[in-house]
């Protein structure tokens, strides 16, 4: 009788330690997951952050192309369209100026939200 009920404590003990075994397993498990997507969040913030420098890289291009219009147009002496290509220039470096501001503001606001 003693040893049956040795028997069952010990089979009662693996089956607990059997359980913690797979509760474990199931925490290793979420742990990974969660690694896993806070590595596709990463990727994910640097491919905006890449597509955000894509952009700003394609608006200094514009601005250049501008600058290079306005230099062959100075070349030529056309006055309206100087004065043209002059307004959409300071269009674009006010345009660049704003992004800068907002994405200056935007980092801020974070930073404070963190808190």
């Amino acid at each position: 009788m003693l040893l049956l009920l040795l028997l069952l404590l010990l089979l009662l003990l693996l089956l607990l330690l059997l359980l913690l075994l797979l509760l474990l397993l199931l925490l290793l498990l979420l742990l990974l997951l969660l690694l896993l997507l806070l590595l596709l969040l990463l990727l994910l913030l640097l491919l905006l952050l890449l597509l955000l420098l894509l952009l700003l890289l394609l608006l200094l291009l514009l601005l250049l192309l501008l600058l290079l219009l306005l230099l062959l147009l100075l070349l030529q002496q056309q006055q309206q369209l100087l004065e043209l290509l002059l307004l959409l220039l300071l269009l674009l470096l006010l345009h660049l100026l704003l992004i800068f501001l907002l994405l200056l503001h935007n980092n801020n606001n974070n930073y404070y939200y963190n808190y």
